[in-house]
C-alpha cells in the first residue's frame, strides 16, 4: 500500500520542529503527499503551532496521533517523520564528506553548512521557510523593533546552553564570554541586534559595547519555553536575527541555523569560536566523523589514480 501523507512530528525545540516541518513539506512536495502536522504542547514547546503561525496545515491531536502512529492498519497510509535534520534528496547531489558541522554516516548532511549549501540546494529548500507565515502580532512586533535596525546592523545569536539537560550542559562547556567578545570585536563600527538565552550575557555585552547593543524583552528569560507567550516572543527574536545581512551565530544550534534561512539563506556568517572544543565528545565525533570520510575519499582518489596509471602504462 502506498503511503498517502507524511506527519511531521518531532518533539523537541521550536527550530528542530520546523525544519522536520519544512522537511515533511519538502517531502510531501516530491512524492505527492499530504503533509500533516503533530505539534505536541510541553517540554520545549509550549505553544501550539496556531500560536505562532497562520499557515493552514491538517495538525494530529494528541489522540489522532495515538491511534494513527499506533494502528498499523491505518498507519500503513502515513509516513512518519520526526527527525530534526534537513532532509536532502539524490538530486540534491551533495557529495559524500560534505558535512563539516554535524556527524553522519556519510556526510551528505546540510545541518549548519551555512554558506557552503549549493546555491541550487538553498533554493529548492527555501520556499518552504518563506511560505511560514507568523501570526499578525508578531509580525507586527518585528517590524516595529526592527524600525532601530540600519544597515550596520548585525544580528547576533548567542546561546550559553543554560540547560538541565545532559547535551546542554555538554555544550555549555564550549561557552566563554570572552569568545563572544572575540566575534564582535571583529567588527568595531558596526551594532548588534543580540539574542541571547542568558540575561547576564547581554548585561556583560551592554557593559562592554554600550549603545551599540539592541535587544528584545531580555528580562524574559524564565519560563520562556513554557508557555504560548513565550514562544511567541522566541519567534519574534528569530526573525528579528533574520533582519540583517551578517549573522553571529551558535556553533551546532538551530535557532541560529533557523533565522538564517528566514532570513533568506544568504547573510554572511561568523561561528562565534568555542573553547576548549577537543574536550567535548560532540564536537570530537563530529572531526573524527569528517576525517574517517576524508580519508576514505583520499582512499578512494588513490585507488582511482593508480587503476588509472595501471592501464595507461601496462
Amino acid at each position: 500500500m502506498e503511503y498517502r501523507y507524511i506527519v511531521s512530528h518531532n518533539h523537541g525545540g521550536l527550530c528542530n520542529r520546523l525544519k522536520s516541518l519544512v522537511s515533511a513539506q519538502r517531502f510531501a512536495a516530491k512524492y505527492h503527499l499530504e503533509p500533516q502536522l503533530y505539534w505536541p504542547v510541553g517540554g520545549a514547546c509550549g505553544g501550539h503551532f496556531r500560536d505562532l503561525f497562520t499557515n493552514q496545515i491538517t495538525e494530529l491531536s494528541p489522540e489522532e496521533f495515538g491511534v494513527i502512529f499506533s494502528e498499523v492498519e491505518q498507519s500503513s497510509l502515513y509516513k512518519f517523520l520526526s527527525t530534526w535534520s534537513l532532509l536532502v534528496f539524490p538530486e540534491d547531489n551533495i557529495p559524500e564528506g560534505f558535512s563539516r558541522q554535524s556527524s553522519s554516516g556519510t556526510g551528505r548532511d546540510i545541518n549548519y553548512e551555512y554558506n557552503r549549501i549549493p546555491t541550487s540546494v538553498r533554493k529548492s529548500i527555501l520556499p518552504y521557510f518563506q511560505t511560514l507565515q507568523p501570526v499578525e502580532s508578531i509580525q507586527d512586533e518585528v517590524q516595529e523593533f526592527s524600525q532601530r535596525f540600519s544597515d550596520t546592523t548585525i544580528s547576533a545569536h548567542i546561546r550559553s546552553w543554560v540547560s538541565d539537560d545532559p547535551i546542554g550542559q555538554s555544550r555549555a562547556k564550549l561557552f566563554d564570554i570572552k569568545c563572544v567578545y572575540k566575534a564582535f570585536d571583529r567588527f568595531p563600527d558596526r551594532d548588534f541586534y543580540v539574542a541571547s538565552d542568558s540575561p547576564q550575557v547581554i548585561e556583560s555585552l551592554r557593559e562592554r559595547y554600550g549603545q551599540r547593543i539592541y535587544y528584545y524583552d531580555a528580562e524574559e528569560f524564565t519560563g520562556r519555553r513554557n508557555s504560548a507567550a513565550g514562544m511567541q516572543k522566541a519567534l519574534v527574536e528569530l526573525y528579528l536575527l533574520a533582519r540583517n545581512p551578517v549573522l553571529i551565530a551558535t556553533w551546532n544550534s538551530t535557532f541560529s541555523e533557523t533565522a538564517w534561512w528566514l532570513g533568506g539563506a544568504h547573510a554572511q556568517v561568523e561561528l562565534i569560536p568555542l573553547k576548549r572544543p577537543w574536550r567535548n565528545a560532540e564536537y570530537r565525533q563530529v572531526k573524527r566523523s569528517n576525517l574517517r570520510l576524508d580519508l576514505k575519499q583520499r582512499s578512494l582518489l588513490l585507488y582511482t589514480m593508480a587503476r588509472f596509471m595501471k592501464q595507461k602504462f601496462s
